[in-house]
């Protein structure tokens, strides 16, 4: 038998103003309508399927200041809200471009691109035209109408009647959307509850500001972790926070679902033996991290390195007087959810995880229990995947609950029936993003702002002030890295140092002229061409001068609210000359069997081809094939070639692109007839093509 838990994490970051007067970010409401609820009412539909619920308490916190506005009469909104609501007539100049530049932000090729009304609007906006009052409030519709789940289109018919018209919305029927918005966020606990108290679900939480624990006890554990990196020159070292943060947790969460918790999903999947103490005497029965931690936890002083099978099965750690429990999740499976699964057909996405289940079932010996834990974001994966994620999911539910030797359990439920027998001596550093903490310290705006962080917390402390707790919440440190990006940069930044002023507000002090300047500088990872290139196609890297001159993007800059293991390809290089185009991707390990498709847009050009183990192939044949305006067309002499790396050339004669040009570009890599890796994960690369004889002279994304 295979124990299987499913451990759905939801949380969004603290993103109300300071002072109390709205919500500067939608995510907490337009996540509420799209995942949080429809999620917990799917696996009702499936009684066979137990698993875990995680809650960030800054989550849930924000969910109910939306329905207490609902009950007092005096709502705390977000902006994107305030503009939807306002009568089209009546925005303002200044809240028309607000509004124009906060209603495109979900997934285009899911949320966007097959509305084709709501398609118009994205692309009537990119080309900077006037809209009309009726066409803003088709955008006002439509920008929260695709954030709502496919299940309430079923359960309320006139949501599904105002997708198919389409435009032409009235003022009244935007209002009926912007009610139910509401009426839906103020069932979202009570379902968790019911849930709950019928057994199917365990809900556990997190730390009451999802912030990374070992760094708060001490953010020079990443000489530990990472040490190659520099840690921040103001250390940072306050224990006395971690157990604030699980304490504030542990007493929201009994009053809102009546009892203690007993598990933990630490933030990020981030622990470490100092942290482990305020854990357990929070109260908590058991945690889950990543299966990176495992390993460098495990005593590998032998030659024999442990075996795959000791990832499936809890760990005692014994603190004192007390212990806790560890589990594990299997990274593979769960990327597989997150990023990987979004590009198959959902039934061949299921067997397939079935399928490394049955595996893995026959891999543990039979004298004990194996137990496999999944656990992935519960809530930004399903904007990727068709219709929400609902087929996946139901399809996913169905096919295990007919599974006579897999059975999905809660947490709880499997340690009380199978505690833990092995013992881990200790507890390495670590976090579910390569097993370390570069995503949210180490880089030079990370270390200003965790230094930032620590002047004030040395006059004030969470105890005394909510801004310091707000201040400490992993999320501003991962937007502020290298790694991630996104249009909301500047207000996370804004939320950061405004609540560090608070807080010196707070301790009565004046706050530094250093928290009014920005961080981070806001733009995408883009180095712009030097001059014309004119690389030899070979996959190899002839010569150090042939891309020396070509522009640069760096692909692990992912721009999304997740991050994966480890990328495909980790860097883009593009050049010209009077005749080609080039294209080069390094790769971040060997190239093996893989799809991979660059389409240029405006004017659509599209070049598909396959890898096999560093043969390039086109779909005819042995000559690349390129399709152009819907047609496909052979021997056009576009070439490429992969070795230690994948280089492309393309004919500009080919393309139809003109000189000074900007070239939309993006890049699907496929794997087994499903979407593996989109670059860049949102929007399109744009790179301006100058006249040759001009040099580079303009790029952007």
């Amino acid at each position: 038998m295979l124990f299987v838990i499913f451990l759905w994490h939801m949380h969004q970051p603290w993103t109300l103003d300071p002072d109390g007067e709205g919500f500067l970010l939608p995510w907490v409401r337009l996540h509420g309508t799209k995942d949080y609820l429809d999620m917990a009412h799917l696996l009702k539909e499936f009684p066979r399927i137990h698993g875990v619920i995680n809650t960030t308490p800054c989550l849930l916190e924000q969910v109910q200041l939306y329905g207490q506005g609902v009950q007092t009469g005096k709502p705390v909104q977000d902006r994107h809200q305030i503009l939807s609501r306002k009568p089209a007539e009546d925005l303002a100049p200044s809240e028309v471009a607000e509004l124009l530049q906060i209603s495109f932000l979900g997934s285009p090729e899911r949320m966007i691109h097959p509305y084709p009304p709501y398609y118009t609007l994205m692309a009537k906006a990119q080309r900077k035209q006037v809209f009309s009052a009726q066409e803003l409030r088709d955008l006002q519709v439509w920008s929260n109408l695709v954030w709502m789940d496919p299940r309430w289109g079923r359960d309320f018919p006139w949501v599904a009647e105002l997708a198919a018209k389409g435009s032409s919305f009235t003022e009244g029927e935007k209002e009926e959307l912007l009610k139910l918005q509401m009426e839906l966020l103020a069932k979202i606990i009570p379902a968790y509850r019911a849930l709950q108290e019928s057994g199917q679900v365990e809900l556990s939480t997190s730390p009451w500001a999802h912030p990374i624990l070992p760094l708060l006890a001490d953010t020079d554990v990443i000489r530990q972790t990472n040490p190659g990196m520099l840690p921040p020159a103001e250390r940072f070292q306050f224990l006395e926070d971690v157990a604030w943060h699980l304490k504030a947790a542990a007493e929201q969460y009994a009053n809102w679902f009546g009892r203690s918790p007993k598990g933990l999903w630490p933030s990020e999947g981030s622990l470490s033996q100092t942290v482990l103490p305020e854990v357990a005497k929070a109260g908590f029965h058991w945690a889950a991290t990543d299966e990176e931690l495992l390993w460098k936890s495990l005593d590998s002083s032998s030659h024999d390195l442990p075996s795959r099978a000791a990832l499936y099965q809890p760990y005692r750690v014994p603190l004192g007087d007390r212990s806790l429990t560890l589990l594990f999740r299997d990274h593979l499976l769960s990327d597989l959810i997150g990023f990987v699964y979004s590009g198959w057909p959902a039934q061949k996405a299921v067997d397939d995880f079935t399928a490394r289940l049955r595996g893995i079932e026959r891999s543990i010996p039979s004298q004990a229990p194996g137990l496999v834990l999944v656990a992935l974001d519960g809530e930004n994966p399903w904007e990727f995947y068709p219709e929400d994620g609902e087929p996946f999911l139901r399809a996913l539910y169905q096919g295990l609950s007919q599974e006579e030797s897999i059975r999905c359990v809660t947490a709880s439920e499997f340690l009380e029936k199978y505690p833990a027998q092995n013992e881990l001596k200790g507890l390495s550093p670590g976090s579910w993003i390569r097993g370390e903490f570069s995503t949210w310290i180490g880089h030079e705006p990370q270390n200003r702002a965790w230094e930032e962080l620590a002047k004030v917390r040395r006059l004030i402390g969470p105890q005394a002030s909510k801004a310091i707790a707000v201040a400490e919440g992993s999320d501003w440190f991962w937007w502020l890295g290298p790694e991630h990006s996104s249009p909301q940069d500047p207000i996370f930044e804004v939320i950061f140092r405004s609540y560090l002023k608070n807080a010196y507000r707070t301790a009565g002090e004046t706050a530094p002229p250093s928290l009014e300047e920005p961080l981070k500088p806001f733009s995408f990872p883009v180095t712009a061409p030097g001059g014309l290139i004119t690389p030899a196609v070979d996959g190899e890297i002839s010569s150090y001068f042939e891309w020396l001159q070509a522009g640069e993007v760096e692909l692990t800059h992912t721009g999304s609210a997740m991050a994966r293991a480890k990328p495909v390809f980790s860097k883009f290089w593009w050049g010209w000359d009077a005749s080609c185009l080039y294209f080069r991707l390094d790769p971040t390990g060997s190239l093996r069997e893989l799809n991979v498709e660059v389409t240029l847009h405006d004017p659509h050009f599209q070049v598909k081809f396959a890898l096999n183990r560093g043969i390039v192939k086109g779909p005819l044949g042995p000559i690349l094939a390129a399709a152009k305006g819907g047609r496909t067309i052979s021997n056009l002499q576009v070439m490429a070639a992969a070795g230690k790396i994948l280089e492309i050339g393309i004919p500009l004669h080919l393309t139809g692109v003109s000189r000074e040009e900007k070239l939309k570009l993006t890049i699907l890599v496929e794997q087994e007839g499903g979407i593996l890796e989109r670059y860049p994960e949102h929007g399109q690369l744009s790179l301006t093509l100058p006249d040759p004889l001009a040099g580079a002279e303009l790029w952007s994304a």
